[in-house]
Parts: structure tokens; sequence; C-alpha cells
């Protein structure tokens, strides 16, 4: 869920709430819940494409409604176009905490870099203020049908 969108520097804070119940905590461990590193790298990479998203609408359409649009597109899980879509190139994280069931992961993206559809982005995890993942992410625009080449259908559920 996105908490803040700051256009002039190129931010993005997002929301993730890791319930007792979410299934990625079975098994990892059984005795003691951790929330796995890597599915909070993936939380970074979406709240950075998120940010990619807004900064490439707010850029063209200066309203509100650009922004609404592509966050309705995400809630609903249409795409706001098939050139919306981004991959994780690289990932260079640092976990520096756990992160345990009941928690609620603060996602902080800032757009470093921008080159011919790549985008890098300074991305930092807090959970109460205190600081559990930071690093930087490189994402790769993609458009719809060069991952159906591929062999990746994003139009399946």
């Amino acid at each position: 869920r996105v908490k803040a969108f700051y256009y002039e520097t190129g931010r993005c804070v997002g929301v993730k709430a890791v319930s007792q119940s979410d299934p990625a905590l079975i098994g990892h461990f059984p005795d003691f819940a951790i929330y796995p590193g890597v599915l909070i790298i993936e939380a970074l990479a979406q709240n950075s494409g998120m940010l990619v998203s807004l900064l490439r609408v707010q850029a063209v359409d200066k309203t509100k409604t650009g922004i609404e649009t592509v966050l309705e597109s995400f809630r609903s899980g249409t795409r706001h176009s098939d050139s919306n879509l981004f991959v994780l190139v690289e990932s260079k994280i640092k976990q520096t905490a756990p992160v345990y069931p009941g928690s609620t992961i603060e996602l902080e993206s800032s757009l470093l870099l921008e080159r011919d559809g790549m985008y890098i982005c300074k991305v930092c995890a807090l959970v109460d203020g205190r600081e559990v993942s930071k690093g930087q992410l490189t994402l790769a625009q993609m458009h719809a049908s060069t991952l159906r080449q591929a062999g990746v259908d994003w139009s399946k559920p």
C-alpha cells in the first residue's frame, strides 16, 4: 500500500503488514517465525516499481487524476499500460534485523538513476522506525510482449 509519494524528490513510501497467519511464515522457522528476507526485497522492489510508475505518469500528466489512475490500476490488478512492467535485475540488500509476525514494514524507495529503461533505487525497510533492510535495487522496464516471448504471460492471474 502506498503511504506517500514525493514527486519533487523522487521518493515513495509504502507499507507492508506482516500478519500472524502469513503463509510465508509456515516453516520459516517453525519454533521462531521470521518473515523471509527475500519477501522484504520483493516488497521493496514492488514499492520501487510503484515509484517509477508514479514518476513517469506525473511527468506526463501533472493532474491528480493521472496518479489516481495508476494507483487504482495496481489496486484492481489491471495494468496502467503494457509498458509499465518492471523486472528486478539486481538487488544489493543488507538485512540488518529480523522481522517478526505482527510487524508493519515501512518501505522507502528513492530514485537514484534512470537510463534507457533501467532504474536504480536506494531502498530501506523499517519496523517501528528501526532499519531492518537497506541497499540498492535495479529495475528494468519491460514490455509485456517481450516477457511473453520469454514465456511469461502477465495476462493470467
